[in-house]
């Protein structure tokens, strides 16, 4: 019996090399697209909805996708903008992992059975990125110097 696992499919390249490879290892793949947002945006859009769907259906393998709309701008938007705005240097990615990946999407996989998880994270850094344009809030500087490798 294959080993069943769950993948977090954006639409975008990294995702979707690891549910190809997983598959080819011999894994029982089931994608999963999260919805962050019901308006159009440049982040998460239709298409990336839609290359989700064409690459599950070209692996043959089943796709669901979970609205998490809701939880994800009360729980990780709004405590952005509220801490950020107080001069805080917020920690979304912590509140996105406790209550989207795993908490809402998880409990999702373990419903339909599945035992493993594979996701990405870059999601989260494209989004507050995209916040700040929105809400014409300047982007994230660090209170000290801190040094990035390159």
């Amino acid at each position: 019996m294959k080993k069943r696992i769950a993948v977090g499919l954006s639409g975008g390249v990294d995702s979707s090399v690891a549910a190809y490879l997983l598959k080819k290892e011999g894994w029982e793949v089931t994608g999963f697209t999260l919805k962050f947002f019901h308006e159009e945006n440049r982040c998460c859009d239709l298409d990336s909805l839609y290359q989700a769907q064409r690459l599950c259906h070209k692996l043959d393998i089943p796709h669901y996708v979970i609205d998490v709309g809701d939880v994800f701008k009360e729980k990780v938007i709004n405590y952005f903008i509220e801490n950020y705005s107080r001069g805080l240097t917020p920690n979304p990615c912590a509140y996105c992992n406790r209550f989207i990946k795993f908490g809402i999407f998880l409990d999702k996989v373990k419903s339909f059975g599945i035992n493993y998880l594979a996701c990405l994270a870059t999601f989260c850094l494209v989004v507050l990125t995209l916040l700040c344009i929105q809400e014409k809030m300047s982007l994230p500087v660090p209170a000290t110097p801190m040094y990035i490798p390159r």
